[in-house]
C-alpha cells in the first residue's frame, strides 16, 4: 500500500512542521515587503526583440588605490558587481572592465587616462546601438565650473594645480550622436573624506545645458549637486552602486515586469536609498539624474542565474476577467511574494487585485511560515501559516471553504476551530490527541460542540480512533457515538481491520458494525483475504460475506493466480463461491500465459474450461532476439486469425532496422491482406535523424501512400534540442500544410529545466493559437525537486487562465524513522495547505 490516504490526519500536519524548521532557516527580518504603487511603462516583444538584435557595449572604470587621492574602499569591487551583472542580464556585445585590479595583470586595463578615453573612444566609435559607460571612483568640479571624474593617475597638487582629469561633458558630447548613451556615475559632488568620493572644498555644480538636454542621453549619479556618495561598510559596496546592481538584479524586476529600463531603476535606486537611509539611520544622500531619456531606453531583461525567479500567471476573479499575478521565487525555491495586477491605459503596470486580495508576502524563520495576504489598500487581510513556540506548540491557521480553521497543537493533542473572518461564532470542531502503544501510534479524534462537549457529527459519531503501524499503514479504524460505544457510519461499519505479513503485504481486510459482526461494504463483501508466495508475488484473494462465506461482486469469489519458476504469470482463474470457474465480466474465466523462445501466448477460457467461442480466444506475441515485438496474432476458438472487433486488424508486423529501431508497422486482415485499422491507416512509417532520434511518422492507405487518418493527419514531424530532447511534435496533412489532429491540436511544445523531463507543455492548432486539448488543458506548466518529484503542477485553457493548480512540498518522516518515508503536503494557488498524506517510496 503506497499511501495513507487519511491524510495520516493532522499527524502529518505536525510532522511537516517539526521538518520544516531546519528547512526554512532565513530569517524573516532580513526579508524586504516593499512595493511600489507606481504604475511601470511595459515593453513591448518587438522592443525587446529590437533590444536583442542590436548592437550594446559597454566600459566599466572603478578605483580604489589613488596616490594623488584619498584611498577608496570599496569602487573596484563596484566595478567588478557592475560588469557582471551586466554580462549575465544586459546582451552585452562587448563589455570593457577597467580598475586597479585587472589592471595589475594587463596595463592596458589599468584606470589611467589614456587608457580610459582610448576605450571610450573605440567603443564610441564603433557606432552602436547603446553604450554604457559606468564610473565608481573620486569626482569633483574644476575652476571652470566643469564636472570631472578621477582616473588613477590624476595629478591633485591644489585646486589650482590638477592633471590628468576627465571632463564628464566631454564623454557625453562623444556620446551624443548615439542612439542610446547611459553614463552611471557613483562619484561624490562635494568635498574629499574619507569613504567619500570628491576632492575637499570644490562645488559641483549643474551639467551644461547641452548636456542636460542631450537626446538619448540617460545620467545617473550618486547623489545631487553638493551631496556626498558614500561607502558604506555594511553592504561592502558604495550606497549608490548597491542599489543599481541590486536593482539589476532583480530588484526592479521583482516589483514588475522581467525587464529593467532607465526610469524603472531610476525610481528603484531613490526609493531604495531613502528607504535605507531613514532605517538606518545615516547621512542623506540623494541620487541625481539628467539628460533626455524620453525614449526609456531597455537595460535588462530577466534576472542573473542563482538569483530570485518569476513566474507571471493569469487567474480569473469573480467576474471572469482576466487578473494577473507576478509570483518571486528565492533560490531556495520558496515562494516569496505574490503581486496581482492589471494593464491598463498607456501601457501602464497598475497594482489590482483578486477578490480582495492584491499582494501576498511569505516569511520565512528557523520556527516559523507565516503568510500575509493585503487588499489593494495595503491593509492586511488574513494571515495564515504556522509558529513554533517551545512549552505551547505548532498554531496553523487557513482559509477553507470560506471559515477559517485554527490548529493548535500542545500537549499531543491538536484542537481544530471554525471562526468567521472577524474571529466570532467561534467552534470547537474536533480534538486530535496521539499516544504510543508499543511501537504503533494511536490517533484520537473527537467532536466537540461549542461548550466544548461530546457531539456527534454529520456521520453520526463523536470519536473516531485509527492504530498505525511505525511505516504509516493503518492497522484498524473505529467510530464511537456519544456513549463512547461503538457507532456504525453510513454504510453500516464502525471498525475497519487490516492485517498484514512479516513483508508489509496486506493479508486481511475486514468489516463490522457496532456488535462486532461481519458487515459487507458496498459491493456485498465483508471480508478479503489475500496470500503470497515466497517471491512475494500474490498468490491468491478470496472475498466473504458477513456470514463467512465466499462470496465476491459480480459472483467473483476468489482469483487464482500461478507462476513459473521464473516468477513469471502463467495463469489468472477466476472462481465462484463454489469454487468453479465464473465470468469476469468480460467473457473471460481464465487467462493462460505461455512463453516460448521468441514467443508470448494468451489463451482465453470461459466458464466451460474450453476457448472463448465469441473474439478473441488467442493472441501470440512473437519477439526477435533483442525482446522487440515482431508481430502480434488474434486467433478464435477454431485457430483461425480474427480480426480484433475494436481496431479491425487481426495481424500487426514490425519491421527494425540493423540497430534495432522500429521503422515500420503494418495491419493486416484475416486473409493476409493490409487493413485499414480503425483510424484509416494499413500502416505507418519511421524516420530517424543521424542521432537515432524518430524524426517523422508517416501515415500509409492499404494502396501503400501517403494518407491521412480520420482526422486528415497524414504524418508527424518531431524536433529535439542539442540534448537530444523533444522540443516539438507537430502534424500535418498531405499537403504539406499544418493539421489538426483529432483533438484540434496541430503542434505541441516542450520546454526543459536541467532535468529531462518537459517542464512546459504547450497545445497549439494550425494557426499557431493556444488550443485546448480533450482535458480542456492548452499548457501545463510543472516543477520537480531534485528526486524527480513533481512540486507543482499548473494547468492553463487557450485564453491562458490557470483553471488548475496544486503545489507539493515532500518532507522526511521522523516518525518512521526510515529513509523511504516522507510526508507530502498539498498545497492551494495560494500556497495554503490544504491536505497532507503519509507516502512511501
Amino acid at each position: 500500500m503506497g499511501k495513507v490516504n487519511l491524510f495520516y490526519k493532522l499527524f502529518s500536519f505536525f510532522l511537516f512542521f517539526t521538518i520544516l524548521f531546519d528547512v526554512y532557516a532565513v530569517p524573516k527580518s532580513k526579508r524586504s515587503n516593499t512595493q511600489t504603487k507606481k504604475g511601470i511603462d511595459l515593453v513591448s516583444e518587438e522592443e525587446i526583440k529590437v533590444w536583442k538584435s542590436s548592437k550594446r557595449v559597454a566600459l566599466i572604470v572603478g578605483i580604489n588605490g589613488y596616490e594623488s587621492l584619498s584611498r577608496l574602499t570599496f569602487a573596484t569591487g563596484d566595478s567588478l558587481k557592475m560588469k557582471l551583472v551586466l554580462e549575465q542580464v544586459g546582451k552585452f556585445d562587448e563589455i570593457v572592465l577597467l580598475n586597479d585590479q585587472v589592471g595589475k595583470d594587463n596595463l592596458k586595463y589599468y584606470p589611467t587616462k589614456k587608457n580610459i578615453e582610448r576605450e571610450f573612444n573605440r567603443l564610441v566609435g564603433g557606432h552602436p546601438n547603446m553604450f554604457l559607460f559606468y564610473y565608481s571612483g573620486h569626482g569633483f568640479m574644476n575652476q571652470d565650473g566643469e564636472n570631472i571624474i578621477a582616473p588613477i593617475d590624476i595629478v591633485y597638487k591644489s585646486k589650482n594645480e590638477i592633471r590628468n582629469t576627465i571632463k564628464i561633458s566631454t564623454l557625453v558630447k562623444k556620446s551624443k550622436k548615439l542612439p542610446q548613451s547611459i553614463f552611471f556615475l557613483d562619484a561624490c559632488r562635494e568635498e574629499l573624506k574619507e569613504g567619500r568620493k570628491a576632492l575637499q572644498g570644490e562645488q559641483f555644480g549643474n551639467l551644461p545645458e547641452e548636456v542636460i538636454h542631450a537626446r538619448g542621453i540617460g545620467i545617473m549619479m550618486g547623489t545631487k549637486p553638493g551631496g556626498y556618495s558614500y561607502e558604506n561598510k555594511e553592504l561592502g559596496s558604495g550606497l549608490f552602486t548597491h542599489f543599481l546592481v541590486e536593482g539589476i538584479s532583480g530588484g526592479v524586476q521583482n516589483e514588475g515586469p522581467e525587464y529593467v529600463t532607465f526610469r524603472s531603476l531610476k525610481s528603484y535606486v531613490e526609493e531604495k536609498i531613502q528607504e535605507y537611509v531613514t532605517l538606518h539611520n545615516k547621512e542623506e544622500q540623494i541620487p541625481f539624474t539628467a539628460g533626455d531619456y524620453s525614449g526609456n531606453f531597455l537595460i535588462a531583461v530577466g534576472r542573473p542565474k542563482g538569483k530570485i525567479r518569476s513566474d507571471l500567471v493569469t487567474y480569473k476573479n469573480f467576474n471572469k476577467n482576466d487578473v494577473y499575478s507576478r509570483i518571486l521565487y528565492d533560490t531556495k525555491n520558496r515562494r516569496i511574494s505574490q503581486n496581482f495586477f492589471i494593464y491598463g491605459d498607456g501601457k501602464k503596470y497598475i497594482p489590482s487585485d483578486l477578490d480582495g486580495i492584491s499582494k501576498m508576502n511569505f516569511e520565512y524563520g528557523t520556527n516559523e511560515f507565516i503568510a500575509k495576504e493585503y487588499n489593494l489598500q495595503g491593509e492586511p487581510v488574513f494571515n495564515y501559516g504556522f509558529q513554533f513556540k517551545k512549552g505551547t506548540g505548532v498554531i496553523i491557521s487557513f482559509l477553507e471553504d470560506g471559515v477559517y480553521k485554527v490548529i493548535s497543537y500542545i500537549k499531543n493533542k491538536f484542537t481544530i476551530t471554525k471562526t468567521d473572518k472577524n474571529g466570532r461564532k467561534s467552534l470547537i470542531l474536533k480534538e486530535v490527541s496521539y499516544k504510543k502503544r508499543g511501537k504503533n501510534l494511536i490517533q484520537t479524534e473527537e467532536y466537540k460542540n461549542q461548550k466544548g462537549e461530546p457531539k456527534a457529527n454529520e456521520l453520526g459519531f463523536a470519536k473516531v480512533v485509527y492504530l498505525y503501524r511505525p511505516d504509516g499503514k493503518v492497522l484498524r479504524t473505529e467510530y464511537l457515538g456519544m456513549d463512547g460505544k461503538p457507532a456504525n457510519d453510513r454504510t453500516g461499519v464502525a471498525k475497519y481491520i487490516n492485517k498484514y505479513d512479516k513483508k508489509g503485504n496486506l493479508i486481511l481486510e475486514e468489516f463490522r458494525d457496532s456488535k462486532g459482526s461481519l458487515k459487507e461494504d458496498k459491493y456485498g463483501i465483508a471480508k478479503y483475504v489475500y496470500q503470497y508466495n515466497n517471491m512475494g508475488k500474490l498468490d491468491w484473494e478470496e472475498y466473504y460475506n458477513s456470514r463467512g462465506m465466499l462470496y465476491g461482486k459480480s459472483g467473483i469469489a476468489k482469483i487464482i493466480y500461478q507462476y513459473d519458476t521464473k516468477g513469471n504469470l502463467i495463469q489468472e482463474e477466476y472462481l465462484d463461491n463454489k469454487l468453479e470457474l465464473k465470468d469476469n465480466g468480460s467473457g473471460l474465466a481464465k487467462i493462460r500465459y505461455t512463453y516460448i523462445e521468441g514467443k508470448k501466448i494468451e489463451e482465453y477460457f470461459g466458464e466451460d474450461d474450453k476457448p472463448v467461442r465469441i473474439g478473441i480466444a488467442k493472441k501470440v506475441y512473437t519477439y526477435n532476439n533483442n525482446g522487440d515485438i515482431l508481430n502480434e496474432q488474434y486467433y478464435n476458438s477454431d485457430k483461425n486469425l480474427v480480426e480484433d472487433v475494436y481496431y479491425g486488424m487481426a495481424e500487426i508486423v514490425y519491421t527494425y532496422n540493423n540497430t534495432g529501431q522500429k521503422i515500420k508497422e503494418t495491419y493486416y486482415d484475416s486473409n493476409n491482406k493490409l487493413k485499414e485499422n480503425v483510424f484509416g491507416i494499413a500502416q505507418k512509417i519511421y524516420e530517424y535523424d543521424k542521432n537515432g532520434k524518430i524524426k517523422q511518422v508517416n501515415n500509409i492507405g492499404n494502396n501503400g501512400q501517403l494518407k491521412g487518418d480520420t482526422s486528415g493527419v497524414a504524418y508527424t514531424k518531431y524536433l529535439y534540442d542539442a540534448k537530444g530532447r523533444k522540443i516539438e511534435e507537430s502534424y500535418f496533412d498531405l499537403l504539406g500544410n499544418s493539421k489538426e489532429n483529432g483533438l484540434g491540436i496541430a503542434k505541441q511544445i516542450f520546454s526543459y529545466g536541467v532535468r529531462d523531463i518537459p517542464l512546459i507543455i504547450e497545445k497549439r492548432n494550425s494557426v499557431g493559437r493556444l488550443q485546448n486539448d480533450d482535458f480542456g488543458v492548452a499548457i501545463y506548466n510543472n516543477q520537480y525537486d531534485n528526486m524527480g518529484r513533481k512540486i507543482m503542477e499548473e494547468l492553463y485553457n487557450s485564453n491562458k487562465v490557470l483553471i488548475h493548480s496544486e503545489y507539493h512540498k515532500y518532507f522526511s518522516n521522523p516518525y518512521k524513522g526510515k529513509k523511504d518515508g516522507i510526508v507530502h503536503l498539498k498545497l492551494d494557488k495560494y500556497y495554503r495547505p490544504i491536505g497532507c498524506e503519509f507516502l512511501e517510496k
